[in-house]
This record gives C-alpha cells, sequence and structure tokens, in this order.
C-alpha cells in the first residue's frame, strides 16, 4: 500500500480574540437602572412634578429602553473580536455574522473614554461631519464596538493591538 502524502492544513490562529459575554452586558444595564432611577427620583423631587406616578411611568420607560438595549445587542451587538496579522474579524449578533476587515482599508480609529464606558470606532470610509468643538458626527461604513460586554482589561488590550496594527498598516501604504 502506498502511503498517501501528507498534507499540511494551515489553520489561522488569531493573535488575540475576545468574547463578550451577556453577564457583563446585564450587569452594565442593571447597573445603569438603579443608578438612573435614583437620579431620575432625585431629579423629579426638586422639580415641580413631584407625584410618584410620574416617576414610576419614566422609569418604566427608561427600563423599557434597557431591555431593548439587551435585545438589540444579542441580535445586532459584537460578539466577539479577532486580530490576526493583516485582517480582523468581527463576529455580529445571534447569527454570528462575519466581518472581514483589512488594517490597510481602515481610515481612521477613535477611541472615547465617557466615565466608565469606552467605546472604539473603526472607520471605513473618510466621511466625517463637524461642529468645532461641539459635536463630531461619522455618517460613514463603520463598525463600532463599546467595552459593555466584554472584560475590561481585554477590551483596553485589544484596542491597543488594533491600534498599533492600524498605525503599522497606515505607514506602509
Amino acid at each position: 500500500m502506498m502511503d498517501s502524502p501528507s498534507v499540511e492544513i494551515k489553520k489561522y490562529v488569531p493573535e488575540f480574540c475576545i468574547k463578550a459575554k451577556f453577564s457583563y452586558i446585564l450587569v452594565v444595564n442593571i447597573s445603569g437602572s438603579v443608578i438612573g432611577s435614583v437620579i431620575m427620583y432625585f431629579w423629579l423631587q426638586l422639580r415641580t412634578i413631584r407625584g410618584f406616578g410620574t416617576f414610576l411611568f419614566l422609569y418604566a420607560l427608561f427600563l423599557l429602553y434597557m431591555i431593548g438595549d439587551l435585545i438589540y445587542w444579542k441580535y445586532n451587538g459584537v460578539h466577539e473580536v479577532r486580530l490576526y496579522d493583516n485582517y480582523f474579524e468581527v463576529i455580529r449578533g445571534k447569527k454570528q455574522k462575519l466581518i472581514k476587515v483589512n488594517y490597510a482599508d481602515i481610515t481612521d480609529i477613535n477611541l472615547n473614554n465617557k466615565l466608565i464606558r469606552v467605546s472604539l470606532q473603526i472607520l471605513l470610509e473618510a466621511k466625517t461631519v463637524r461642529i468645532p468643538g461641539i459635536y463630531t458626527y461619522y455618517p460613514s461604513k463603520k463598525i463600532w464596538i463599546t467595552n459593555d460586554a466584554f472584560n475590561e482589561k481585554e477590551f483596553r488590550a485589544m484596542c491597543d493591538l488594533l491600534k498599533e496594527k492600524y498605525e503599522l498598516y497606515q505607514v506602509k501604504a
């Protein structure tokens, strides 16, 4: 019998990979609900609208928003990010939609820190609408990832490595 030649199958192993956890985003939304209720209650006490019914109505709307946020994340949110040598992949939603982006295709990366929330916007087109000092809007194609569903240290490490790779490929281009 002849031995068949061995074929080496090269698997692409990500250089870095982070996976979201539902428990992280659930804790963020529950914390937001509790803090929001306290702020809303005291705000209503300072206003002339002092009815407890008003508080309950506004809090119910707030809770509906938080539940909608969880449902949106489950079906459309970023669940995993994998960084490779010359591209990265984003896995979105319940159907695990794969988005593959070469680092050379990135036009800009914006990392925003607001209180304890960190958001990363990866711009794939160079369109920007600015009102200097007031507002900046990016109507172009982009990938927006927040730290809500990820481990904080892993998210920061992913952001740093992604920015490093982006800068490396911008120099080459």
